[in-house]
């Protein structure tokens, strides 16, 4: 099987850090386990970049490159590109999913 190399964006660990933070205030062990819970997502993706869907408000305007996981209440967005697994940022399903992601999605370069 492939290996890829997974790299998180600044994006993506600020997402995941401010995320832990919200939850270690009000449940410690919450925190944790959520943490390692998309963790465990992310390092999913080593085999099988390909498994997650095509993000659909991004396909609604040909953007097609970009990707998602699903864990609860958080969507995980990446691009694979040869063989290197990129997380651009991890988002919580609830928000206005489409300006956040055309924000951030297309305030980004491809090496960060």
């Amino acid at each position: 099987m492939p290996r890829y190399e997974i790299v998180l964006s600044r994006f993506a660990e600020s997402d995941l850090k401010e995320i832990v933070a919200y939850y270690s205030e009000r449940d410690p062990k919450y925190a944790g386990r959520l943490f390692v819970k998309i963790r465990d997502k992310i390092n999913g993706l080593n085999c099988f970049p390909e498994r997650g869907a095509i993000v659909p408000e991004l396909e609604k305007q040909g953007l097609l490159k970009y990707r998602q996981l699903i864990d609860g209440f958080y969507r995980i967005i990446y691009t694979v590109k040869g063989k290197v697994i990129r997380i651009l940022i991890i988002i919580d399903s609830r928000r206005n999913l489409e300006e956040i992601l055309m924000d951030k999605l297309m305030g980004m370069s491809e090496d960060e």
